[in-house]
Parts: structure tokens; C-alpha cells; sequence
């Protein structure tokens, strides 16, 4: 019981929240920032959350704004699979989220992430993240077509997206004004 008790008082929650972090930006190869307060729930699966954290655009997709930022981030992931190297997050919460979609002319778009290594890499790619269940609640996304237009904003998105892989159909359930 001693043992149990020390474990959650000296577990490393910083230490393995960078270990979170280093293994999305290797996945994205975008930056994520972890900002504020760190807490950590061991049941019924590992979770994490986090206060304002953020996960850059890509290369060339205006850097001086985040792909996402939230003012809260919830995440639980399986811990065997983690133990092998894979990611399997169970649960993925953003609370007051800001994401914003951006295409350009050519057809590239901020909300595609690799899927593949190159030849003589050894990277983990976003195809290695499992995600069951994602949600955005008091968010907003904004679109920014390829024309450079005004961007469409919907605000007071609460969603819920559910799918088996990265690569297969999405179901997804928002409301929205």
C-alpha cells in the first residue's frame, strides 16, 4: 500500500507528459506546447491534462498562428501499448479549442499530417496513433479557403468525432451556431 501511495505522489507527471509531447510532434512533425498546469489520472486508463497547449502549423501554413490551441487539452492513453512504443489514446477532450483549417490553391492543407516514412527514415508517422474518442467542446473552427478570402467561423462547437483508424470514415456529431 506504501508503494502504491509513493507512486502517486513522486510519479513523474512532467516527465511523462514530455514523453507525450515528443512522441506527437515525432508523429505530426509539428510543435506542441504543453503550457500550464499538468494533472494525471491513472484510472481507468492514464490521462493527462493540461492547460493552454497548442500544436503548430505546418511548414509554409502561417506560423504565427497554431493549427490548434485549447485552453484545456484532456488525453487518456492505453499504457501496454505506450510501453511498446505505440500511442492508443482512449480519449482526447479540447476544451475552448480555436482550430483553424487553412487549403491553399495547389491543394495542400494544414489538417493533413504524414502518413508514411520516408525511405531510411525510422519515425514514427501519424498512422501510429489510435484514436477512440475526440471531442471539441466550447470551440471554434475557422476555414480558410484557398481563395484568401474571409475565413467561414463556426463558434460554440461542442463535436464528437469516433473513428477505427486515421484512414478509415469518421463519425462525426457536432452542434454548432
Amino acid at each position: 500500500v506504501l508503494a502504491v501511495v509513493l507512486f502517486f505522489v513522486f510519479f513523474p507527471k512532467d516527465l511523462a507528459a514530455r514523453e507525450a509531447e515528443r512522441r506527437i510532434e515525432e508523429a505530426t512533425g509539428r510543435d506542441l506546447i504543453l503550457g500550464g498546469a499538468i494533472d494525471v489520472s491513472f484510472w481507468p486508463a492514464l490521462g493527462f491534462s493540461v492547460e493552454q497547449a497548442s500544436l503548430s502549423n505546418p511548414e509554409g501554413f502561417g506560423e504565427d498562428a497554431p493549427f490548434i490551441a485549447a485552453d484545456r487539452i484532456v488525453f487518456a492513453v492505453a499504457v501496454m501499448p505506450l510501453l511498446s512504443g505505440r500511442i492508443e489514446v482512449r480519449q482526447l477532450i479540447f476544451e475552448g479549442a480555436d482550430l483553424r483549417l487553412q487549403a491553399k490553391a495547389d491543394g495542400a492543407a494544414n489538417w493533413t499530417f504524414p502518413t508514411e516514412t520516408t525511405e531510411g527514415e525510422n519515425e514514427t508517422t501519424i498512422e501510429d496513433l489510435r484514436l477512440d474518442d475526440v471531442r471539441l467542446t466550447n470551440s471554434m473552427i475557422s476555414f480558410q479557403g484557398a481563395e484568401g478570402e474571409a475565413p467561414m467561423v463556426l463558434s460554440d462547437v461542442n463535436a464528437s468525432l469516433a473513428l477505427e483508424s486515421l484512414d478509415s470514415p469518421a463519425q462525426l456529431q457536432a452542434a454548432f451556431d
